[in-house]
């Protein structure tokens, strides 16, 4: 027996009872059989592992972002026209956004 679709109910609104009665389960789990079952019907509960991304490729990724152009822009303007406060102010904000976006991943 396949299990419902998970997205496709409201198990927040729903009974415990009505769930586990849903699932075909207990609350003392599943039985050896029916796990075996289902085991066999939907294979193993594992996640795959997804493709490694090193830190090098995320932070060349933070320059693929119209924000850190536009500061890096305004930086380099604030600079050539003398006013160092605003450059040096523009540049640790540009670089406050490209590290902020680094750790999110």
């Amino acid at each position: 027996m396949l299990t419902p679709d998970p997205s496709d109910q409201s198990w927040h609104s729903q009974s415990v009872e009505d769930v586990l009665s849903q699932l075909a389960s207990s609350a003392d789990g599943l039985s050896s059989q029916e796990a075996a079952q289902r085991l066999l019907t939907d294979g193993p509960n594992e996640l795959k592992e997804g493709k490694s991304i090193r830190p090098l490729q995320i932070i060349r990724g933070q320059f693929k972002s119209l924000l850190i152009w536009v500061l890096l822009a305004a930086g380099v303007i604030s600079g050539l026209l003398g006013d160092m406060v605003d450059a040096i102010a523009i540049a640790r904000s540009g670089d406050g956004e490209a590290r902020d976006g680094t750790l999110d991943g």
